[in-house]
């Protein structure tokens, strides 16, 4: 394999040519996110005489891991040049990647690729859920989900935690209350990508091509309990993340009947998750299950209790850790705009 250098970024990008915005992201993603900043930019990249001939993006991020916290690493935008496809790189590239860290993690994985991976000691998390709820019906199967999403709000009722304070803000809370939200959440999780402040800056405020909102709530004494990240485009709404404690039904339940009020005039809902919890407040507020949900696929040489957790249950995702979010908020955005920009990054 061949280190990784900035001449090397317009062949990469030439392997992409369906995400036309991706050189608008390219920085955010790869080479400012907080991992990136405190160990570097190291893809695998793979030359032969014409230049690139495979990639694999990673992002590194912190994970807590059990009672543990490790540094892995998110594996993103695997490509292998037509030109010498079938003659084993794509294997020799994913076998350098398992060993660059000790839990690597892939989300949104392909029929075809969920194959290869779990050919190559990848485990499946069974315990991913996708969700839907319709506002306006255009077709007789949308009304008839409609009455089966008005059955769920019956079946699943939860009650609402009144003493909370709700507001929408357009900013994070400042990186204090959220990195002390994150050490009070952090233990109730078994293996979940670290949300500290910096992470979630990165991520949602630093987007340059998407915008986020953050529903925030707060006890009576102003102290941070929980938030909710939200995105909305052309009337579709999506839960895109939450940070807070575990297993908080009544407030995660007050919380999303907030965010419906607020965007009352959405026409569809979207949300992905790992968590119980919000598995249940999702039914109570009618949202359904889909067919499908992206795979997410873990390598790892670690343990809980000294036991290979061969089939990674206990991963807490949301939508947020897909890069397919950022890659979907970057293509409506980018597409709006008809052309793309690269100077709307935050300040904050």
């Amino acid at each position: 394999m061949s280190e990784y250098r900035p001449e090397h970024r317009p062949q990469i990008l030439e392997f992409f040519r369906d995400a036309p915005f991706k050189n608008d992201i390219w920085n955010w993603q790869y080479e400012t996110n907080p991992g990136a900043l405190a160990c570097g930019f190291f893809p695998i990249v793979k030359l032969d005489d014409q230049g690139v001939s495979g990639f694999n993006g990673v992002m590194p991020v912190s994970i807590k891991y059990g009672q543990d916290v490790v540094e892995g690493l998110w594996s993103c935008d695997f490509y292998v040049a037509a030109r010498v496809r079938g003659k084993g790189l794509g294997k020799e590239i994913k076998q350098e990647l398992l060993e660059r860290a000790p839990v690597i993690l892939s989300f949104g994985v392909s029929p075809t690729a969920a194959i290869v991976l779990e050919k190559m000691g990848w485990s499946k998390s069974p315990e991913v859920w996708s969700f839907r709820r319709i506002i306006t019906a255009s077709s007789f199967k949308d009304r008839a989900i409609q009455c089966l999403q008005s059955v769920m709000k019956l079946a699943f009722r939860i009650p609402l935690d009144l003493s909370l304070n709700l507001t929408f803000q357009s900013e994070l809370p400042d990186a204090r209350e959220v990195n002390a939200l994150w050490q009070e959440a952090a233990p109730t999780y078994r293996k979940i990508v670290c949300r500290t402040y910096d992470y979630l800056n990165w991520r949602y405020q630093k987007h340059p091509l998407a915008s986020y909102e953050f529903l925030v709530a707060r006890d009576e004494s102003g102290k941070l309990q929980g938030m909710l990240v939200l995105r909305e485009h052309e009337g579709v709404v999506r839960v895109v993340d939450y940070i807070g404690c575990s297993d908080r039904p009544s407030m995660l339940k007050s919380m999303m009947k907030a965010a419906v009020l607020r965007y009352h005039g959405a026409r569809l809902w979207l949300a992905v998750t790992s968590d119980p919890a919000l598995k249940r407040v999702f039914f109570s507020e009618g949202f359904f299950l889909t067919r499908s949900a992206p795979r997410l696929y873990v390598h790892s040489h670690r343990g809980l209790g000294g036991v290979k957790d061969a089939s990674e249950y206990g991963w807490f995702v949301m939508g947020g850790d897909s890069d397919g979010e950022f890659l979907s908020a970057a293509r409506e955005n980018w597409l709006n705009v008809k052309g793309g920009i690269t100077s709307r990054h935050k300040s904050s």
